[in-house]
């Protein structure tokens, strides 16, 4: 069964979900990678476009950093936001944002008073001012300083890059054991048969909708509401195993 196939009946046949479950595991493994990388290319089209677009790394500190100074530990500058459906900036210096504001984004930066809030996935990280000038051997640093560091600024978003997908990664696996779990429930609910191996693959094809309509809706700035995505993959979980047929279809 080739992928295009796999698409389709994960999508919209969930009576022939038993045609996608004795598909041998390497198939099923085959099918997330593909999924995952190209949820994830799209997802990241908005910054490649941005980046690309503005002349780079230096061509985006220009236009979308404004202007600022960190001194003895304190940032200095106006309230920012910039907002790009999956990814969030806030420059925040007069301390009204907390690490909650970056709840239901894959990505976001907070710059308060005192510190730097990392959001990446489902990790939050923080680093003070002080910190930061201490590692950069400076007293103060502002705007004008940043494109003295421009080869160091790509390794870092290098690093960010990297840090986020194998974050993505790391949510995507936890997710499908979630799903996993949630399916054991509604197997016994519904009375089926079925095993635990087979529960992971339907959990990985049941994924496919919500997976594809989120990242389609990142190109158009826009992020699908957590609970909405979690009845979504509820409700296609419930609908192919309520649905499954037991066959004797051949594994491909």
């Amino acid at each position: 069964m080739n992928i295009f196939k796999q698409f389709l009946i994960s999508v919209s046949q969930f009576d022939k979900y038993s045609e996608l479950v004795k598909l041998k595991a390497g198939k099923v493994i085959l099918y997330e990678v593909i999924l995952f990388l190209v949820t994830t290319v799209v997802s990241l089209m908005p910054f490649i476009f941005i980046f690309i677009s503005y002349g780079g790394t230096e061509g985006m500190l220009d236009k979308f950093i404004p202007d600022f100074k960190i001194e003895n530990g304190t940032l200095y500058a106006e309230t920012t936001v910039i907002d790009q459906g999956s990814t969030l900036i806030i420059i925040d210096g007069n301390n009204v944002r907390t690490d909650f504001d970056l709840q239901g984004v894959e990505n976001g930066v907070i710059f308060d008073k005192e510190k730097i809030i990392l959001h990446s996935g489902i990790r939050n990280e923080q680093m003070t001012y002080d910190e930061l000038l201490s590692a950069l051997d400076m007293d103060k640093f502002e705007k004008s300083d940043m494109f003295n560091y421009i080869s160091e600024l790509n390794i870092s978003l290098l690093v960010f890059l990297v840090f986020t997908i194998a974050a993505l990664i790391f949510s995507e696996v936890t997710g499908i054991v979630i799903m996993s779990f949630l399916a054991s429930l509604l197997n016994m609910f519904l009375k089926k048969a079925l095993k635990y191996p087979e529960l992971i693959k339907i959990s990985v094809y049941a994924r496919t909708l919500s997976a594809i309509l989120s990242a389609i809706l990142v190109l158009f700035g826009i992020s699908l509401d957590f609970v909405f995505i979690v009845v979504l993959n509820v409700a296609y979980l419930f609908f192919s195993i309520k649905n499954y047929q037991n066959n004797n279809v051949n594994e491909v």
